[in-house]
């Protein structure tokens, strides 16, 4: 019996092929063939219509019945931004009703106004940096990237592209204000454990391309998700060195354009962060994205008291085993690289391409 998890990726040379897909119908930018960076437009469509309503009757403070007397749009007039809409004026006071942004007057009557708010134009980039290797019209393409890639464990949602540079010396020395200068500006920087805000703080100021750091303080979460540039966690939340081959697999490569793809995860649509640099090879190998959990199959820990830890499997239990907190699990032995042997849930555990 077998369990198959996500494969965590970390390799020198891999193939990876993404399907980057639009919400809705729209247009595909990009032919079969062609080469993209993972900032580049791909595809495009216009976002779902969102509309509002106003109460004019309220926020002019008159019956509903005698409102529309003080309205001075109709249907199918485009207003912007601080247009007045309507207007009741006293002995004292004027009272409007103007409009919070570009939109087409839909409806107006029985004291409200209906707007149908612009529609922004939804853009789809690579997200990877590769070739594009199929096309779905009107939904999206697949992209082919082959490189080095190293998964990551959370992402702040942003993306971009630029020249690599470590600045921690060694895997377990943290990233400190003091390593960003203004001679970073504009490159990926790549750190070991961060716990100050400063250092996100500065990256953006800079600003830098993207910050790679081993892991980060969980409190630094909500300052990170509003930085305009892409936050990459390696290993997970709290002081976790980063693992020693994927310091040697980042530092081999520094001074290399890196795709900082700082996603934020999601399992159920197989989401993740990842760091690919972009190699000429025709000969990478293709590793799928999920594999079994079995004996001799190189594993990565999801979750405490072992998170970021990585080892062989030893054996899968077949039973179901009852866990301190009272949960029953199927679960897996585990030798650590230390030589430590742990029993795992299997749904703690990533496979290792």
């Amino acid at each position: 019996m077998s369990d198959y998890r996500p494969t965590y990726h970390f390799s020198p040379m891999l193939t990876l092929r993404r399907q980057r897909m639009l919400p809705l119908p729209g247009r595909v930018t990009v032919r079969q063939g062609q080469k993209v960076k993972a900032s580049d437009e791909v595809a495009y469509t216009a976002a779902e219509p969102r509309y509002r309503v106003l109460d004019v009757a309220r926020q002019l403070r008159v019956p509903r019945s005698q409102a529309d007397a003080f309205i001075q749009v109709k249907p199918g007039d485009r207003v912007q931004p601080g247009d007045v809409l309507a207007q009741r004026k006293g002995l004292l006071t004027v009272r409007t009703v103007k409009a919070p942004e570009v939109a087409e007057v839909v409806l107006v009557g029985e004291g409200l106004i209906l707007l149908r708010l612009r529609m922004a134009r939804k853009v789809l980039t690579a997200s990877v940096p590769g070739e594009v290797t199929r096309v779905f019209p009107d939904q999206g393409v697949e992209i082919t990237a082959r490189g080095a890639v190293v998964d990551g464990f959370w992402g702040n949602g942003k993306l971009d592209y630029g020249l690599m540079q470590v600045v921690s010396a060694h895997p377990e020395e943290p990233l400190t204000a003091e390593k960003i200068s203004v001679a970073l500006r504009g490159l990926v920087v790549v750190g070991g454990p961060c716990r100050e805000a400063k250092v996100l703080e500065l990256a953006n100021e800079l600003p830098l391309r993207g910050l790679v750091v081993s892991s980060m303080e969980a409190a630094l979460i909500p300052l990170a998700r509003q930085m305009d540039i892409p936050v990459f966690v390696i290993e997970g939340f709290g002081q976790i060195p980063m693992h020693p081959v994927s310091y040697r697999l980042l530092k081999s490569h520094e001074q290399r354009e890196i795709a900082v793809v700082a996603e934020t995860p999601d399992r159920h649509q197989g989401i993740r962060p990842q760091l690919v640099i972009a190699l000429d090879v025709s000969n990478a190998p293709e590793v799928p994205d999920v594999q079994p959990v079995e004996p001799e199959r190189k594993v990565r820990i999801t979750r405490a008291p072992y998170v970021g830890r990585r080892g062989v499997v030893i054996r899968v239990r077949r039973d179901w085993l009852a866990l301190p907190l009272g949960v029953r699990a199927r679960v897996a032995e585990v030798r650590l690289e230390s030589g430590e042997q742990v029993v795992v849930p299997l749904s703690n555990l990533e496979t290792l391409s």
